[in-house]
């Protein structure tokens, strides 16, 4: 076996724990949508985390995704609203729009700092929660993230130290 399925595990609540064998190179559509996950182990042989994926898990706090992941799908930890850490392992995937949507815990530092990722899929973060977060980084990387901020348009970023807070600013 080399992918799992579209909707494999789809609302299987069940599901706590997972261990993926080498091997499978993708995990298909809606495979862990809506799962009770709290953990999984992704092989080093994954290519490909399909759109949706993991929408949903709201259980997951953390996940290792192996430097072979060329592309994180569409939405793919959408509502993930436990996720807080997200290590890439020394990858570069390229991040589709949406993949951290809808993530209000997560460290996104070391996400955004690969350069390659959607425009909106940080949709819902703060711009100023980002540059606090941010500021530590080397110099290198700064100019990468900054870069990208500066090209999201206003309307899709929250800014929590306004009065609108919790508000889309425009």
């Amino acid at each position: 076996m080399t992918s799992i399925g579209r909707e494999a595990f789809f609302e299987c609540t069940s599901l706590k724990h997972v261990v993926l064998h080498e091997g499978i190179v993708r995990i298909g559509p809606s495979a862990f949508h809506k799962t009770s996950i709290e953990n999984i182990t992704l092989p080093s042989t994954l290519q490909a985390i399909c759109d949706y994926t993991f929408l949903g898990c709201t259980s997951l706090e953390s996940i290792n995704i192996p430097p072979s992941v060329a592309t994180i799908g569409y939405a793919a930890f959408s509502g993930c609203n436990s996720l807080k850490q997200v290590d890439l392992c020394g990858g570069s995937p390229m991040i589709m729009n949406e993949s951290f949507h809808s993530c209000p815990k997560l460290d996104h530092s070391n996400i955004i700092a690969t350069g390659r990722m959607r425009i909106d899929a940080f949709r819902h973060f703060a711009r100023a929660d980002i540059f606090r977060r941010i500021h530590a980084m080397n110099s290198n990387q700064n100019a990468i993230i900054e870069n990208k901020l500066n090209r999201v348009p206003d309307q899709i970023v929250a800014d929590p130290d306004s009065n609108n807070s919790g508000k889309i600013s425009q």
